[in-house]
């Protein structure tokens, strides 16, 4: 008896979701978030709704909805990400070191 496809496609599925949620929860604990560019985010995310429509065809309906779902959640991963940025970038600056004036002679 063979395998089906699909069996394995929603362990991969389940798999992806289970990675991006650790993801998730690892960015939440760091305490420095380097912003990527605008643009590599930009292509990342038309290539991810690209791939979303070219397997919605080939999907039942079932394993759809998990897509559906990994894809939340990879959304709110990337709404932490913003807000974790805000708060950094909108913090008061710290303060330097102290500054003193040396004559020069």
């Amino acid at each position: 008896m063979t395998a089906d496809p699909l069996d394995e496609l929603r362990e991969r599925v389940a798999a992806a979701q289970a990675a991006a949620e650790a993801l998730a929860e690892e960015s939440a604990a760091m305490r420095e978030d380097v912003p990527r560019s605008a643009n590599a985010a930009g292509a990342e995310i038309g290539a991810l709704a690209a791939v979303a429509q070219a397997v919605r065809a080939l999907l039942p309906e079932d394993l759809w909805e998990q897509v559906c779902d990994l894809i939340r959640g990879l959304l709110i991963l990337v709404r932490a990400l913003l807000d974790r940025w805000i708060e950094t970038f909108g913090a008061p600056p710290e303060a330097g070191p102290a500054v003193r004036d040396i004559p020069v002679r």
